[in-house]
């Protein structure tokens, strides 16, 4: 992730299950310095890119299923789309960028949605 740019204070959103996978990309994102949005795994593509707007979020981390498409092309912010491997659960693989980048988590590490947050038009 940080090869890609992105770095301190920049907003990320994360849909993944609960897995190493979803752990490995917290850690990743807090050595850089990004700002995690965890998405739960319940809301559908038009909630998701309703957060990512409102958040300002440049990337996507996620399990490659139907919809992330239809996010990345809701949000014209989004910059990359990260799939992770397999469904989100999968235990024995790592998603790209999770390498140790280096401390420095200076403010803000993560961004967390109430029920309340999700505005899709």
């Amino acid at each position: 992730m940080r090869e890609s740019g992105l770095g301190p204070g920049d907003v990320v959103g994360v849909q993944l299950a609960n897995s190493r996978a979803y752990l490995t990309v917290h850690v990743a994102l807090g050595l850089i310095g990004a700002v995690m949005l965890p998405l739960h795994m319940a809301i559908g593509p038009a909630d998701v890119a309703a957060l990512m707007q409102r958040s300002g979020a440049l990337a996507l981390v996620c399990s490659p299923r139907e919809g992330y498409l239809r996010v990345r092309d809701s949000c014209p912010e989004l910059r990359y789309v990260f799939l992770a491997p397999g469904d989100g659960g999968d235990r024995d693989g790592e998603p790209e960028g999770a390498a140790a980048a280096g401390p420095g988590v200076a403010s803000v590490s993560g961004l967390i949605a109430s029920a309340g947050s999700c505005f899709s038009a």
